[in-house]
């Protein structure tokens, strides 16, 4: 989980550089892990990437009408 935290951490930076077409998606990260050595799923790849990408969000409600 926290090489995959990485991977996320490090799309930020990327996104927040101007550099968004260099962001891995969740296919390089799974091969990217896979090359690491990591016995890991796909689909548990992409929903640990969903489930990070939900914690960093916020809503906002309006008040008024």
């Amino acid at each position: 989980m926290a090489r995959i935290e990485f991977y996320v951490k490090e799309n930020e930076t990327k996104r927040a550089e101007g550099k968004a077409k260099q962001q891995k998606k969740k296919i390089d990260i799974y091969e990217e892990l896979i090359n690491e050595g990591f016995d890991i799923s796909y689909p548990s790849v992409c929903n640990a990437v969903r489930g990070l990408y939900q914690k960093n969000k916020e809503a906002y409600i309006k008040q008024e009408y």
